[in-house]
């Protein structure tokens, strides 16, 4: 499966493979020399940073497909975020938003191609069936998981049907960095070596395999080159979103994999995370 690009695009031959709709606007921002020039603001007051919030609108896209008879036969709904573009770092979180708004288009491409290849597997019974064989579905929605003056964090979640009417899911992690508007790299996230990195990550990939009961040859080994932009950061809590080394019919279709921070203090830059005082107590 292509690295955070077209994830959630699905094609609904055999399983419904992940396509595109992701990350594929992650190599459409503009370039580092196309950032917006802030040099006249040299002289400006310093203003208080403010933590980044949430528009009380979403961006959302949400389709039907219907049979001639008119029974519904699919559905699809997306939602993506959209920040305040408020305060000294507006032109960054526009940049942001921008990204988001660029995903939504592609989604609206994915969901067209999801519904002609619903009609696909009617053949042609489509024109005279009464009733849906299944409402095929696809349901993408987001969580905010840190939302601060620092750093955006969000995992997507993208549910849909298979052609076997099994539920299938597909993670998807997004942390931006606010003061450059671009996404942070998980290489970034860490100041050890990186062997060291590595075979800690996946030791702990290993050990929620165990508490999760899920067979560790189902996940990829995690590099940070592979898992570049493949996680988002809580709290507390790395998350990594990993896809499987296999398709079979009974699998879930990813797999979100839980890291407690303080499992990784050792190795985190310090701007990251720090555990709190009454834990060193």
């Amino acid at each position: 499966m292509p690295k955070k690009m077209t994830r959630a695009a699905l094609a609904l031959a055999g399983l419904l493979v992940v396509s595109c709709a992701g990350g594929c606007s992650v190599a459409r921002f503009r370039q580092q020399d196309e950032l917006p020039d802030t040099s006249n603001q040299v002289n400006q007051q310093p203003q208080e940073s403010q933590p980044v919030t949430l528009e009380q609108e979403d961006l959302v896209y949400e389709k039907q497909l219907t049979l001639p008879s008119g029974a519904v036969a699919a559905t699809y709904r997306a939602e993506l975020p959209q920040l305040a573009e408020s305060g000294s770092k507006a032109p960054t979180i526009k940049k942001i938003n921008q990204y988001y708004e660029s995903e939504l288009a592609t989604l609206k491409e994915d969901c067209d191609s999801y519904f002609s290849q619903v009609q696909a597997s009617y053949g042609e019974s489509w024109q005279t069936a009464q009733q849906a064989t299944a409402i095929y579905h696809v349901e993408y929605t987001y969580e905010p998981l840190e939302l601060t003056d620092q750093r955006v964090s969000l995992l997507r979640t993208y549910r849909y049907q298979d052609i076997n009417q099994q539920e299938k899911v597909i993670y998807i992690g997004d942390t931006f960095d606010v003061g450059t508007g671009w996404p942070v790299k998980l290489e970034e996230l860490f100041q050890g070596e990186q062997s060291e990195v590595e075979q800690t990550l996946n030791e702990l990939v290993e050990s929620w395999c165990e508490t999760n009961q899920v067979e560790r040859s189902w996940l990829p080994q995690v590099t940070l080159e592979q898992q570049e932009n493949d996680f988002a950061l809580g709290e507390n809590t790395l998350y990594l979103c990993l896809a499987e080394t296999g398709v079979r019919t009974d699998s879930p279709g990813s797999y979100l994999v839980e890291i407690p921070l303080e499992e990784l203090q050792d190795l985190l830059a310090q701007d990251i995370w720090q555990p709190d005082e009454e834990d060193n107590g």
